[in-house]
């Protein structure tokens, strides 16, 4: 059935697999990309082609924000009551990050020789609550962010 040239039910096939995969290889990019710019010797030739490979692995964020976007907002899943969706996604997450944090948390008393008080640890899980456990758990609360929203978005998708 077309309507103005246009296939009304055209599905599209997302290559889930090979997008994750470059994201994850431009991840790593990124990574050895950083590691090469943190370097204070770096002759000039190399930090210019640092420069461009962090350059191209940038794109690593957008890709799996998308991605992620796009299986969060199948038209299959459009259904799924938002408790259920929530408790689902927010239970995985939530373990992941309160396991990680103590695990961060009793690493960071170790290597700062930092009693280990009951007041020092309430101190350290409310400091990580608020401002982040560690510089590379931004990642979680991005993704808690797109699970809070995905339910609004999924609203204006169905209608």
């Amino acid at each position: 059935m077309e309507q103005n040239g246009l296939e009304s039910n055209k599905k599209i096939a997302i290559p889930v697999d090979l997008i994750r995969t470059i994201a994850i290889g431009l991840v790593v990019l990124l990574h050895a990309s950083n590691e090469a710019l943190e370097t204070s010797s770096v002759p000039m030739p190399y930090w210019w082609t640092a420069i461009v490979y962090k350059s191209l692995a940038l794109s690593c964020v957008p890709l799996f924000v998308i991605l992620s976007g796009a299986l969060l907002l199948q038209p299959a899943k459009l259904d799924e009551p938002i408790r259920v969706f929530l408790k689902k996604r927010l239970s995985r997450i939530g373990l992941a990050f309160v396991f990680w944090s103590m695990v961060y948390l009793a690493w960071g008393f170790y290597i700062t020789n930092v009693p280990v008080t009951l007041d020092n640890v309430v101190q350290g899980i409310v400091k990580d609550l608020f401002t982040g456990a560690w510089y590379h758990f931004w990642f979680i609360y991005l993704i808690f962010g797109l699970y809070l929203i995905t339910p609004i978005l999924r609203v204006f998708i169905s209608n």
